[in-house]
C-alpha cells in the first residue's frame, strides 16, 4: 500500500539537514466556524521543498503561497490556487512534485467538509509562472480555471531571441484542469 503520513512528519525527515522550516513561508487552508467566533474547524497545510540541486548551501528556506480558492457547492470541494517560488517542490504528505523551472503555479482540491487533500498538482515551464493576483481560479461546474502569467513556453513555444532577451516580458494565461 501507499504509505500516509501528515506533514511534516515524513518530508520533513527526509529535509531535516536541507530545509530550514523556520524561515519558510509556508501556505494553508482553514475552514472556520461563524456559531464559534471565527474558531476553526479544520486546517490543511502544505509546504514546498527546496530544490537541493541547484544551491549550495546545506539548509535552505522554501517558500510557496496560496492565492485564490473556489468552492463547488454541488461537490462540497475548495479548489485552491498559488504559486512556489525558486524551483521549490510542493508536498502532499510524502510526495513531491516535480518543479519545472523557476516559480511555478500549484492547484489543490480539497474536501470542503473534512479538509483532506484529494489531490494537488504543480505546473510551470522553464521560466516563472505565477497566478493572478485577484480572482485567479474560477469553477465552470466541470473544470477548474487558472489564469495568471508565464515567462516562459507554458503554452507556447519562444524564440531565442525572447529566451535570451525576454527577461521580464510574460505571456498571460488561461488552462483549465478538469476537476
Amino acid at each position: 500500500g501507499v504509505q500516509t503520513c501528515a506533514l511534516p512528519i515524513c518530508v520533513e525527515n527526509k529535509y531535516k539537514d536541507k530545509w530550514a522550516r523556520d524561515e519558510s513561508i509556508m501556505p494553508f487552508l482553514r475552514q472556520v466556524s461563524f456559531e464559534r467566533n471565527l474558531g476553526p474547524i479544520w486546517t490543511t497545510q502544505w509546504a514546498a521543498m527546496p530544490n537541493m540541486e541547484k544551491s549550495k548551501k546545506s539548509s535552505m528556506p522554501s517558500s510557496a503561497y496560496a492565492m485564490d480558492c473556489v468552492v463547488d457547492e454541488s461537490s462540497n470541494v475548495v479548489y485552491v490556487v498559488g504559486t512556489v517560488l525558486k524551483d521549490a517542490m510542493m508536498t502532499q504528505g510524502d510526495v513531491e512534485m516535480i518543479n519545472q523551472g523557476g516559480d511555478d503555479i500549484w492547484v489543490a482540491k480539497v474536501d470542503e467538509t473534512t479538509g483532506n487533500v484529494y489531490w494537488l498538482t504543480q505546473l510551470g515551464s522553464f521560466a516563472n509562472e505565477n497566478v493572478a493576483r485577484h480572482g485567479s481560479i474560477a469553477f465552470d461546474g466541470e473544470n477548474v480555471i487558472i489564469y495568471g502569467n508565464t515567462g516562459g513556453n507554458l503554452y507556447r513555444q519562444r524564440s531565442g531571441t525572447e529566451i535570451k532577451g525576454g527577461e521580464g516580458k510574460s505571456d498571460v494565461f488561461i488552462m483549465a484542469l478538469n476537476g
